[in-house]
């Protein structure tokens, strides 16, 4: 059993089976404080409405912290202002915070890690965010504990208040900047810390083909802006401790590799990096070996965001 000292953000919707798996893992410890957000029903969404009571009641029956505070809704925000809402919301109390969303199963490990980290990095904003996800563990290599990183992974993390307060929710206003920005440079040059001329033409095309949808929901690219805008980096573990159950099966093959991965229940930190500043050796092998693989599967990452917004909408 982990006792936390740090608070917890648990974001739900529509989804009681994932949630209760969440809730089990997190049942194992003892926190100081738990914030819980449930998304409201969609309008003439019918199977909503079960849904998002059972999680309400779920989040109600919390009893392994010191604290609970339920933020339910009564309409629905949807997967972009939903959770952007409940992490501002939560960061008027607290200085740092884990965040969890209803598809992330942490290991124990993870929060002893991020309390470490939390503690070690407090007054060093360069250092952004906590990564809870390894999705290149034997593959890339990262010596030492952890790495420093300028890909952020968000499917179980945690961040700091300050770090938070530079994100831009509003995709129309830095869609607005992208395009008056150059990235034709090289690091040091482009505005977003870019490696290379192909990284930053990769990036900025998955920012441009969200950010111009009408219907864009989302927080994570904003973040992911946030993060490399004031030259923050993530800290990224050795091994991966949170597994996100979001997709069951093959049914993207493509991406299914990403979820349901092994945790690492007894990760510890035994070496620190000797500087704060990006491993470049660890970035480079993750942009080869994670993003242009997902790159060229693009149809079925546009194929899983298209099905997200209308499980969203239509309760599937």
């Amino acid at each position: 059993m982990v006792r936390v000292d740090t608070a917890v953000l648990v974001i739900a919707f529509n989804r009681p089976e994932m949630l209760r798996k969440v809730l089990d893992s997190l049942s194992e410890h003892r926190f100081r404080k738990i914030y819980a957000f449930v998304d409201g029903p969609r309008n003439g969404v019918t199977e909503d409405i079960e849904k998002v009571e059972k999680c309400r009641e779920m989040v109600g029956k919390i009893d392994f912290c010191g604290e609970l505070e339920t933020m339910i809704c009564d309409d629905n925000l949807g997967c972009g202002l939903g959770p952007f809402s409940a992490i501002t919301q939560a960061f008027e109390q607290e200085k740092q915070l884990i965040i969890l969303e209803d598809d992330c199963v942490p290991t124990g490990a993870f929060f002893q890690f991020c309390e470490e980290i939390f503690e070690r990095y407090a007054n060093e904003p360069k250092v952004w965010m906590i990564s809870g996800n390894n999705f290149s563990e034997g593959v890339c290599p990262v010596k030492g504990s952890y790495v420093f990183s300028t890909y952020a992974h968000f499917g179980g993390w945690g961040t700091w208040k300050r770090s938070w307060e530079t994100v831009v929710y509003d995709s129309k206003i830095l869609l607005n900047r992208l395009n008056k920005e150059s990235y034709a440079g090289n690091h040091s040059d482009n505005p977003l810390r870019f490696a290379s001329k192909k990284e930053a033409k990769f990036f900025m095309r998955i920012y441009r083909q969200n950010f111009e949808k009408p219907d864009y929901e989302g927080w994570d690219y904003q973040a992911s802006i946030a993060m490399r805008k004031v030259r923050g980096l993530s800290v990224v573990p050795k091994q991966n401790l949170v597994s996100n159950i979001g997709v069951v099966g093959t049914h993207f093959s493509g991406e299914a590799k990403f979820f349901n991965l092994p945790i690492a229940k007894n990760f510890k930190v035994t070496e620190h990096p000797m500087e704060i500043k990006a491993d470049k050796e660890y970035d480079n092998c993750h942009f080869r070996k994670h993003w242009i693989p997902m790159n060229r599967r693009s149809l079925c990452l546009r194929v899983k965001t298209k099905l997200k917004k209308l499980r969203w909408r239509f309760g599937w």
